[in-house]
């Protein structure tokens, strides 16, 4: 999932950012990139749901066994 933020403050150690239906997050100044650091300027976080590895190594060793014809 894509969020957006606009860059609305500023401060020493930190930017406020607010997205499109007004949602106000207080960020780590040095967690974003120098050049985009500007009031106005919009930044985009990607945010990915917690992978379970197990799971997908299962899911992936079914899907070999099923194209290889492999019998359990």
């Amino acid at each position: 999932m894509k969020v957006s933020f606009t860059i609305k403050k500023v401060e020493e150690d930190k930017v406020i950012l607010v997205d499109s239906s007004h949602n106000v997050v207080s960020w780590p100044k040095d967690k974003l990139p120098p050049q985009s650091i500007k009031e106005g300027e919009v930044v985009s976080f990607y945010i990915n749901e917690k992978v379970d590895s197990h799971n997908i190594q299962e899911q992936a060793k079914a899907i070999l066994n099923e194209i290889l014809n492999i019998k359990n």
